[in-house]
């Protein structure tokens, strides 16, 4: 009887250190590999930047740039008063390296035309190509703070954007800093329009320089008179 009662006592002893042990490991943290949680340098989502854009105010819109899993959309409406032939883009704290051409082969974004930008959250300058040639450059577009923008000239040819800020709920109108950094590069001697670093097929014809004045012959140099910019 008294051995029996030893046995007894023995399995209750292995099956409770069985159910604190399992209890144990139900309670610790999971195998590597089997976490739920994002990785801590997992890229934001498009709605933890800023809200996107609704799917019907995307419907028969053009694409310009490459669409995808996190590039942000901005509405831009072309009021320049005139047909843009290429847009080149690079990030405004990078080398100094324009991209190719991002609208669409033999495509155009035309005058009063809305169109769909994509790219990924940053700030960007980007340059544009008209239908007369010109070129001219626009600063620091911060994609997370803009969901629809419009695009418009200057009397003397400089971009700028008219935009309600994300953030502030403001409405942003980036002409006066666009004319601020045209003359503050005019006084150093740095301000010229030329051709894309990169070359396009559709845009400049044979490149410039987009800091020098080999504009020569696609007639896209600035030139800059008493009054300021003109072409």
């Amino acid at each position: 009887m008294k051995k029996n009662v030893q046995k007894l006592l023995a399995c209750l002893l292995v099956l409770v250190m069985t159910a604190a042990l399992t209890g144990f490991t139900l309670r610790g943290d999971a195998p590597d590999g089997d976490s739920t949680e994002a990785p801590a340098d997992a890229s934001p989502d498009r709605a933890e930047l800023r809200p996107d854009l609704d799917a019907a105010e995307l419907e028969g819109l053009d694409l310009i740039g490459e669409e995808t899993e996190d590039c942000l959309r901005v509405k831009l409406t072309n009021a320049t008063g005139q047909d843009i032939t290429a847009i080149n883009i690079r990030p405004s704290d990078g080398d100094g390296v324009w991209s190719d051409d991002i609208l669409a082969e033999e495509d155009r974004f035309e005058e009063d035309e809305a169109a769909v930008l994509c790219v990924e959250a940053g700030v960007y300058d980007l340059q544009f190509t008209f239908a007369d040639w010109t070129v001219a450059m626009l600063h620091s577009m911060d994609v997370t703070d803009i969901t629809e923008a419009e695009l418009d000239r200057q009397w003397n040819g400089l971009p700028y954007l008219v935009y309600t800020s994300v953030s502030t709920g403001e409405e942003i109108d980036t002409s006066s800093i666009e004319q601020s950094i045209a003359e503050g590069e005019i006084a150093a001697g740095t301000f010229a329009y030329g051709g894309p670093t990169t070359s396009s097929s559709k845009g400049s014809g044979s490149s410039g320089g987009s800091g020098g004045s080999g504009g020569g012959d696609n007639g896209g140099t600035g030139c800059i008179g008493d009054s300021g910019l003109f072409w």
